[in-house]
């Protein structure tokens, strides 16, 4: 909650058994609706911000392996995705593509993993193979956790139709599009009026 009565969203992407600090990443939306730019601009390291609760709308769930794909800003929901099945002795990989390497966040902390860790800056080598990437871990009943945004999300859904519900997990940036109703106009047959 910033001090201009304004609430927005954040994925959190700190060591989830730290029940006295959260730890967010913030893409600064030149574009946005405030928020992002008044957390560059003012908000500085200890500031006091007021919190709800948080909320899960996209937890791990058991597998054996995890395939994580980021797009850009989307890598922070996945960092304690990573952590937890790390932590848990789960084998895993992380796809995380972006623009160009100098705007995607957390390098550093993901470099300690070594070569589970796929970076792949657009402006080096091109948009990411999802066929190739998704087509592995359907093969080895991996569970595919995707955020970023929305072409990725698209693209990935596009190479995973097909596959068995729950297979493929993703957060949106924004709430997807709901497709019109396949009926919208009322019934007059049936109506008393009518007849």
């Amino acid at each position: 909650m910033l001090p201009s009565r304004a609430t927005r969203q954040y994925s959190l992407c700190g060591d989830r058994w730290d029940a006295y600090s959260y730890r967010v990443g913030v893409l600064r939306e030149p574009n946005g609706r405030g928020g992002s730019a008044f957390i560059h601009d003012w908000l500085e390291v200890g500031d006091i911000v007021g919190v709800g609760g948080p909320r899960n709308n996209f937890p791990l769930a058991p597998a054996p392996k995890y395939l994580f794909i980021a797009g850009g800003i989307g890598i922070t929901p996945l960092i304690p995705m990573i952590a937890q099945a790390e932590l848990m002795g789960i084998d895993w990989q992380l796809l995380y593509g972006g623009r160009t390497r100098s705007s995607m966040a957390f390098l550093g902390e993901l470099a300690g993993y070594g070569d589970r860790v796929a970076v792949m800056p657009q402006d080096e080598c091109g948009l990411l193979d999802l066929p190739t990437w998704l087509t592995a871990a359907a093969a080895t009943e991996t569970k595919v956790y995707v955020c970023g945004p929305e072409p990725l999300l698209n693209a990935v859904e596009m190479c995973c139709v097909n596959w068995p519900v729950g297979m493929l997990r993703m957060e949106r940036f924004v709430p997807k599009e709901q497709c019109a109703p396949v009926r919208n106009e009322r019934s007059t047959s049936n109506s008393p009026a009518a007849g």
